[in-house]
């Protein structure tokens, strides 16, 4: 029997980060199924006593490790204004639209303070080392109120990062040059490289190629970002081993050129590696791919073989000795995924399908990359590629030629500036075609699926026959062996394309989703279409890109049936906009009396260019959906009575069997007072108007629901006010908020209801 235990690094870096995973398991647990696993291990080889003990180390060693430099959980506190705090400026600053972002290092004893995130409303030209003392307000980085949307303190805490320092004005930034470290060489040929690329090359080549060399990312467009992710060639903007490996082929290109010795190559080839890698601030895939390059040279210098998954394997036990919580970033995964998709399943498949022409390379690989990626591809992004497949194979040379030709730009543009601006003019033709070969892949038929975030038992299942498969490949078994675990992996990619709601049809939901002070609600029908009611909004941020777009893809939903404004305000109608222009939407429902306003035409020009039809909603009308009808109780065709937007806010009644909900949108006290005398039935639910404020709230509304919800979220108005929620108190409603409790669904098959809010403890 082949000794699964083996010397292999690959398997040592494995135990160890199960070890490092095991920190969030109580300890207890870690211990009882540490000890489990070795007896059942140990029954099953007991040949391989010294492996065995030396593997359950490795993970207990791991658990330990983190353990103990585990720090607990950063206290909650409010916002503290005018907060002094100084320390000098770590990494490259982003800049982007005329605000600046940094990581702050300082001297703090608190070691929750040593690295604070810091934001500036304003353009901030600082280089690595700056000393600064700045002031603004300290606070804790806020959790994600809904499914699917990205969990920036948990993102943050794997950096070392816990709190944020958000900086107004320029005068609340203080520079003391006397203590701030001279510009590095590398920070100097980056900055120059960054000017010189922008000035010389049109804006979308010059970001294409600034993201692809050095990683940065800032100017990049947020739309053209998302089409490289769905032909699966976001890839080319997370500077790693394709990176390193096309600049190995440039030293080595030298090294022939230069006829130079085989010690003195070596020298090169390393010292250009380190180079590149210091300009692209070290990312986790640099890390990984810098290792694996050295130990393979060094390997072939000294004349030794050199086996790559050992190389992976070595790579992933220093990187997580050095920093333990790089396991749980998204490339660290990705990155170590792919790289063991290409070094492990590529030259298995290779060998068991007997593959002599180097020409089926061209497919293989991107396919073995692919297959040890896709459900996590799944599970953070929600696409699955088929087109990947395409486009890597038109991308990889061109993207060979931008890294290469960017590389030699970047070295050449301090000594001989006029060179590297020439030498920019092609690279930058290399980015044109690889802007356009992305804009074909993105229109091909079956391009790209948006699914639902997978259950983390079907990306388990994908993985275990995926393993399965591997140890299949190696021991040459038969092909229906062969089979099986391809059926496995088959099986759970299906798993991934069904959406959960599909499972779910004969209820209605209703989902009053967290988008901060705004609205935005999902109504789901009997038989899953989906009316979406306002997307929220925001002066100061995308919140249907933030919010309401990552919750729509957590749950798998690719078109909507209806989308409708009650009125447009900011925080009710912005979020649409970004919803329209990336989902299919089939129809658009406004008030009847705001169709001439403004951000209202805006979202009427989206529905005329998608094709969807556009409904004027008004009192009376009522909507058949599935046996769920969506009635609109206010207001009347003609203007309503106020001179306020919030005064011609629709007001929607939902109804399927014994449920029933109330959206009130932003309506004023007189005219709710109206409603709900013209309309005496009681509601199961009910929307609170205008988040709270006193001056839509009427106590009939407490009387005619069981249960009260809040959309709400930081804000200067005082909402919700106190008075209202002592009127809430007093009356027999049970009250719900977004704001504590984050997004909120109540579901019913028409008579029984079942309530689920997102954050725990609620």
């Amino acid at each position: 029997m082949d000794n699964p235990f083996n010397r292999s690094w690959i398997l040592k870096a494995s135990y160890f980060a199960a070890g490092i995973a095991l920190v969030y398991v109580p300890w207890w647990a870690a211990l009882l199924g540490l000890g489990i696993t070795a007896i059942l291990i140990y029954r099953r080889f007991p040949a391989q006593r010294v492996e065995i003990i030396a593997a359950l180390l490795l993970a207990a060693l791991g658990w330990l490790y983190v353990s103990w430099h585990q720090l607990p959980a950063a206290s909650d506190m409010l916002p503290q204004d005018n907060t002094v705090i100084s320390g000098t400026v770590s990494g490259y600053p982003r800049v982007q639209e005329q605000r600046s972002s940094f990581i702050l290092k300082t001297k703090a004893q608190s070691p929750y303070l040593k690295r604070i995130q810091v934001f500036c409303n304003f353009e901030a030209k600082l280089i690595p080392g700056t000393a600064v003392e700045l002031e603004g307000i300290l606070q804790r980085p806020a959790p994600p109120g809904n499914p699917g949307e990205f969990n920036y303190p948990a993102y943050l805490s794997s950096h070392h990062v816990y709190y944020l320092l958000k900086v107004e004005e320029p005068e609340d930034l203080r520079e003391y040059p006397d203590q701030t470290k001279m510009p590095s060489p590398s920070f100097l040929l980056r900055s120059s490289m960054v000017e010189k690329t922008r000035a010389v090359l049109p804006a979308d080549e010059a970001a294409l190629i600034l993201a692809m060399v050095l990683g940065i990312i800032d100017n990049l467009d947020e739309d053209l970002y998302q089409d490289f992710q769905r032909t699966g060639l976001v890839h080319l903007f997370a500077v790693s081993g394709i990176n390193v490996g096309f600049v190995i082929v440039f030293a080595s290109l030298i090294i022939a050129a230069g006829q130079l010795s085989r010690r003195v190559g070596l020298y090169v080839t390393i010292f250009l590696i380190l180079l590149y890698s210091s300009l692209t601030g070290w990312p986790i895939s640099v890390q990984r791919a810098v290792i694996m390059a050295v130990l393979s040279l060094l390997a072939a210098y000294l004349g030794r073989s050199h086996n790559p998954s050992n190389g992976l394997g070595l790579a992933a036990l220093i990187i997580l000795a050095l920093d333990p919580c790089a396991l749980f970033t998204i490339s660290f995964q990705l990155s170590f995924l792919a790289t063991w998709g290409l070094v492990a399943l590529y030259p298995a498949v290779r060998s068991y399908l007997n593959i002599r022409r180097r020409v089926w390379d061209l497919l293989l690989v991107p396919v073995c990359a692919q297959l040890a990626v896709l459900p996590l591809i799944a599970y953070y992004f929600h696409l699955i590629t088929p087109v990947s497949l395409i486009s890597n194979l038109l991308a990889t040379y061109l993207a060979g030629g931008i890294v290469i030709l960017g590389f030699v730009a970047l070295l050449l543009v301090l000594p001989f500036p006029f060179l590297s601006s020439l030498l920019l003019i092609p690279t930058g033709f290399c980015a044109y075609l690889l802007l356009s070969i992305n804009s074909l892949c993105k229109t091909m038929p079956l391009a790209y699926w948006l699914v639902a975030t997978p259950p983390p038992a079907v990306v388990g299942c994908y993985f275990a026959g995926l393993l399965w498969l591997l140890l299949g490949l190696r021991a040459k078994a038969s092909r229906k062996q062969v089979l099986r675990p391809v059926l496995v992996m088959s099986s759970a990619v299906l798993l991934l394309l069904v959406p959960p709601w599909w499972f779910q049809k004969g209820q209605v939901q209703v989902t009053f989703i967290d988008v901060g002070q705004g609205d935005s609600i999902l109504i789901k029908s009997p038989r899953n279409r989906f009316v979406l009611i306002d997307g929220g909004g925001s002066l100061f941020s995308d919140v249907g890109r933030r919010k309401v777009l990552p919750y729509l893809n957590h749950l798998g939903v690719n078109r909507l049936f209806m989308v409708i404004n009650t009125h447009p305000d900011v925080d009710h109608m912005q979020g649409l906009l970004a919803v329209m222009q990336d989902r299919k939407v089939d129809h658009v429902g406004v008030a009847a009396v705001s169709t001439q306003e403004h951000l209202t035409q805006n979202l009427l020009d989206l529905a005329n260019q998608q094709g969807s039809g556009v409904l004027a909603l008004k009192q009376g009308q009522t909507m058949n959906l599935d046996g769920m009808t969506l009635s609109v109780w206010y207001p009347p065709g003609t203007e309503a009575a106020g001179t306020e937007t919030n005064d011609q806010s629709l007001v929607l009644h939902c109804r399927f069997g014994e449920f029933s909900a109330l959206l009130t949108g932003d309506q004023s006290k007189e005219n709710l007072e109206k409603i709900l005398h013209q309309h005496r039935e009681k509601s199961l639910i009910v929307k609170a108007p205008h988040h709270g404020s006193r001056y839509s709230w009427c106590t009939d509304l407490d009387r005619a629901a069981q249960w009260l919800v809040l959309s709400v979220g930081n804000n200067a108005f005082g909402h919700p006010h106190q008075e209202v929620l002592r009127d809430i108190e007093k009356g027999g409603a049970r009250l719900l908020r977004t704001d504590r409790d984050g997004l909120i669904t109540f579901s019913s098959d028409g008579q029984e209801l079942q309530l689920q809010t997102f954050k725990p403890g609620s």
